[in-house]
């Protein structure tokens, strides 16, 4: 089988020929997961601020001491 490979050195991979139809039943499945996976990322209805803001309020002492450590 190496035999029939295309071995590139940098990579340290070996690359093997394929006809268009082999190259499509082959990535069939990889290109469906990526659709499904932009659909799923339209569906999200929530934002990045929603998911993790804190769910109490800083005291003032926190605030500042939040800003020291994050900021220096």
């Amino acid at each position: 089988m190496k035999a029939q490979a295309i071995y590139d050195e940098a990579d340290e991979r070996y690359y093997f020929r394929v006809t268009k139809e082999q190259y499509i039943e082959l990535t069939e499945k990889y290109f469906q997961a990526c659709k499904d996976a932009i659909e799923a990322i339209k569906a999200v209805t929530y934002t990045y601020e929603e998911l993790f803001e804190p769910t109490y309020e800083l005291t003032g002492e926190e605030e500042l001491f939040l800003q020291e450590y994050l900021y220096g």
